[in-house]
Formats: C-alpha cells, structure tokens, sequence
C-alpha cells in the first residue's frame, strides 16, 4: 500500500486508543478496549470507530471493528471511509440498509483500488443502531472472522458468521469461481474469505458481501460484544457469556474480555467493543 516515505512506520502506526462513554445517546454506554500484543505482534492491525449521534440526534449511532491482515493500513482506512460513506448514501437506502452496507463496503473498495490495497486488506463487523417507534433496532454486518454476540438475561447468540477458508459453504463457493483453497487458505495465502482490500484476491474468491442481519431487541437483551478475532481465537461465546453475566458495565466486561483474552495465550492482536442497552 502507498506510504509516504517521509513518513516512518512507527509514526503512522495507530496508537492505544481505550474509549468508555457512559451517557451514550442511541444505547446506555460502550466501551472499547484493546492490546496490540506486542510478545506475539510486531504492529497493531486492529481498529474501530464509533459514531455515537450519528446524524446529529440520539436516535442512531454507527459502530465498527476491524481487524487487518499484511498491516494496519486498509484497517485504518475504514475507519474513515465506511462512516463517511454510509452517512453520504444513508438517505437513499434507508430502507434497505443490507443493499446500504453492500453498496459502502463497494465504494470501500473502489476508494483502496486508487490508494492501493492489492495484498493488504481488513475484515469488519460494522453496526448501526436506531431507534424507532419506541424500539430499538439493530442492523448488523460482518466480513472474515470479526464476530459479535448478543448478550441476553437468557444466554448468548452469535448474530453474526465467521468467513473463513475452512467453512464448507465457503469453500465451496471460491472453488465455484475456479479459486483455490490450499492449506485452509485462499490460493493459500488469506483464511477469510470475505473482506475489505485485499485487491489481488478478489479475482480468486475473495469478496466483500457481508453477512447481514437485522435485530429488534428485547428488554432482555443488555450487551452486543463486537471483538477482533484476537478474543474468539482463545474464547468461544458461551465462555464470554459466562465471564460477563454478573457485570454491569460496558468498560468492566471490554477490560475483562482482553486481559482474559491474554491471559488464555491469545497470539493476536485483541480488540473488543461492548454496546450496553438494557
């Protein structure tokens, strides 16, 4: 990826960036919390966004991880690049917000292909939230392996789907468009096979269509997390839950999540998002 060589890697490495906002205005609080990991990591090639008032009122908000591979750039941005896209596009497809989040995640694209993204690329799992008609609605989008989960009175649910070069279904759809998966792996080199960037794969099976889902929520429901693969990789969701079901805030379970993610001896960077809502 284009870098300005006056620029030294250190400099346009993204620093710690831990964020807890407990008068939110679309949910109760969020928390954001990370560790690049640097025993295991050379760099941090997670990041995130959040876009609480989103247009300017409570009613919406728009929140992002993103996890990148062969560096932190395409990560980086994305950051900028799908809320800006998604606040330009809303108005025409506010009624249809999967074709919303198919149409970004494409312009997302174009916007690399001039910046140059060929071999470096990111997953996402991006969420907007809106209230409406005394609910409150959840529209929730991944690429590649960024998971989230729903955190109820009553257990735990995985809203979103892993993309990677192991899942039948997957594999199955590369090897439709004459890819190759070797050694669990697009033309083996990517394990997701879904995300954002990653240009010379995208002729090879590799796309940007993300799972979509759209949630109502109950009272019962309180916590959407939102982690880096860093998390999932030592912790399935029962484990989460189990770890967060007696804690009240959004900062106590993001902390929690990371320092056990590491503690379990996570080999990845580590970055969770917790949305608090009842």
């Amino acid at each position: 990826m284009n870098m300005n060589s006056e620029q030294t890697q250190e400099e346009l490495q993204p620093k710690p960036r831990n964020e807890h906002n407990s008068s939110a205005k679309c949910l109760l609080e969020y928390s954001y919390h990370e560790d690049g990991n640097y025993y295991y990591r050379d760099a941090m090639e997670d990041d995130h966004f959040i876009k609480d008032n989103l247009f300017g009122d409570y009613h919406s908000g728009l929140f992002g991880i993103l996890d990148g591979h062969g560096g932190f750039k395409v990560s980086q941005f994305c950051t900028r690049s799908i809320p800006e896209n998604f606040m330009k596009l809303y108005n025409d497809y506010e009624n249809d917000i999967e074709r919303l989040y198919q149409i970004v995640f494409n312009k997302v694209d174009d916007e690399l292909k001039i910046v140059g993204a060929a071999e470096v690329g990111s997953t996402a799992c991006v969420c907007f939230v809106k209230k409406a008609n005394n609910n409150t609605e959840v529209y929730i989008a991944n690429l590649g392996d960024t998971r989230a989960i729903l955190v109820s009175l009553d257990g735990v649910e995985r809203i979103t789907v892993d993309h990677k070069a192991i899942d039948p279904k997957e594999i199955l759809r590369v090897q439709e468009v004459q890819g190759i998966i070797m050694h669990n792996r697009v033309s083996g080199q990517l394990a997701v096979t879904r995300a954002l960037g990653d240009l010379n794969l995208k002729k090879e099976g590799v796309i940007n269509t993300p799972y979509f889902r759209k949630l109502t929520l109950t009272p019962k429901d309180k916590y959407i997390v939102m982690a880096s693969d860093g998390l999932w990789d030592v912790m399935d969701d029962e484990k989460v839950f189990e770890l967060v079901r007696g804690m009240k805030s959004s900062e106590e379970i993001s902390k929690a999540l990371v320092n056990t993610a590491l503690k379990n001896g996570t080999r990845d960077n580590v970055s969770v998002l917790v949305l608090k809502f009842n």
